[in-house]
């Protein structure tokens, strides 16, 4: 799938002290938006009104636009908001606080992916069973000699690979899976190996994003499902290298998502071309 579906225009009429204000991105292509303003300015304020319309499962437009009493939301066009209604796009929204918390799996266990999670659901705690389950329907398919789904599963966790390698910035890192424990750890040359749950806190917030879309992406072929991803204080737990790479490194590998995110941080603000920067007073 390789729909463009965007937000096109953001209207606040009434949002705490914010009134009629327009947020105009672009009609003919994908912008990001990032907010950014003081403390207090509405940052939040904006992201969770943004989360509330569109999470809202009653809204059945029939023109490309959606409208509450605290903010009016338009798209690109009529035939990708059907999208909408179809569920073939993804949600999310990720708070302040965030940190990748996954539980342990047992041993390979059935999982229900869901062709659509809700906006606020946190499914990334399931990743590591995701992991597994590919582990061992891959060792079954060598088994029955299915060779092409082999190949699939290797080619996923490939390009998983490449992903912790750039985010990590170290080419010698490897996803080694601990058959007898059912967990994955991360090796790298100049360090022990670590795993998922004892992430240094900014990796950690990273990583919990990566998986809560990889899980929501499960059902789908790769990674660009047209998505909708709102990221409150998107720097939140980053050193400053982390700031100026988590937008580029999450729109290189996510390339039909639209991020809209707040940020203090001017290492954020100026990381990215495609994108509008939206100051709140």
């Amino acid at each position: 799938m390789n729909n463009p579906f965007f937000i096109t225009h953001i209207t606040l009429h009434k949002l705490r002290h914010l009134k009629e204000i327009d947020i105009a991105l672009s009609k003919a292509e994908k912008k990001h938006l990032i907010l950014t303003g003081k403390n207090g300015s509405g940052k939040t304020s904006v992201l969770e009104a943004i989360r509330n319309l569109l999470g809202n499962d009653n809204n059945t437009p029939q023109i490309p636009v959606i409208s509450n009493h605290s903010l009016t939301i338009e798209f690109n066009s009529l035939n990708e908001l059907t999208l909408l209604q179809e569920n073939d796009f993804i949600l999310s929204f990720f708070a302040a606080k965030r940190a990748t918390s996954m539980d342990i799996p047992e041993g390979p266990k059935k999982m229900r992916l869901e062709k659509r999670y809700q906006i606020d659901t946190e499914p990334s705690h399931t990743f590591l069973q995701y992991l597994v389950n590919l582990k061992v329907e891959q060792s079954f398919a060598r088994d029955d000699d299915d060779l092409e789904t082999v190949e699939q599963i290797k080619t996923w966790f490939e390009t998983f690979e490449t992903m912790l390698q750039t985010l990590f910035a170290d080419n010698s890192l490897t996803l080694q899976f601990d058959r007898k424990n059912y967990n994955f750890d991360l090796i790298t040359q100049n360090r022990e190996r670590f795993d998922f749950n004892t992430l240094a806190d900014g990796y950690s917030a990273i990583v919990n994003i990566i998986s809560d879309l990889m899980i929501r992406m499960a059902e789908q072929e790769g990674y660009d499902m047209p998505c909708i991803v709102l990221i409150d204080e998107i720097e939140t737990h980053l050193h400053v290298e982390l700031q100026k790479q988590i937008l580029p490194f999450l729109t290189h590998f996510f390339p039909n998502i639209q991020f809209i995110v707040s940020t203090h941080s001017p290492f954020v603000l100026t990381s990215l071309q495609d994108a509008v920067i939206y100051e709140l007073s």
